[in-house]
């Protein structure tokens, strides 16, 4: 059995004498006559790079707002219900949040699935909350935390019961 080869032209993949063109479009894409000329060995420009990184500073700091309002929310229901164990400095974490349910973490569960909320949970008691800053929406947060709310208010009545 011989190995697949795969080969990188300017523009296409040559994979087992197979011919695949990429689907994005990006810096070999332009037509040739625009391109600017990298001598032979060069570095690459450096323009698509500074767009890249100029794009990953947008997304983490929608991230660290995202992440920031939901720690608010969940603060504002209160640490009987629910305590928060990431760490609180954006600097130490990623867009994810672990919370820890002092209560009934499965019944919290069933309940965000039942709200169409996906979530991770790591039994016994702790739900991780990834608002992902590409897709997701302060208004999804809200959603959320309103269901943490509702679910913390039931729990409260049936302590009283």
């Amino acid at each position: 059995m011989s190995a697949m080869r795969m080969i990188r032209s300017w523009s296409d993949w040559q994979v087992g004498g197979e011919t695949i063109r990429p689907l994005a479009f990006g810096w070999m894409r332009i037509r040739s006559s625009s391109r600017i000329r990298v001598p032979r060995g060069g570095r690459s420009p450096t323009l698509p790079s500074f767009r890249w990184h100029r794009c990953a500073l947008h997304w983490r700091e929608r991230s660290i707002r995202l992440t920031g309002y939901l720690e608010q929310r969940i603060d504002s229901i209160g640490t009987d219900h629910y305590q928060i164990i990431t760490p609180r400095n954006p600097d130490r974490r990623g867009a994810q949040i672990s919370i820890r349910v002092i209560g009934d973490a499965s019944a919290l569960q069933q309940s965000l699935e039942e709200a169409g909320i996906i979530t991770d949970f790591r039994p016994p008691d702790v739900v991780r909350v990834a608002p992902t800053p590409l897709y997701n929406t302060f208004e999804e947060i809200h959603r959320f935390t309103e269901v943490l709310e509702s679910v913390a208010q039931i729990g409260t009545k049936r302590g009283r019961d």
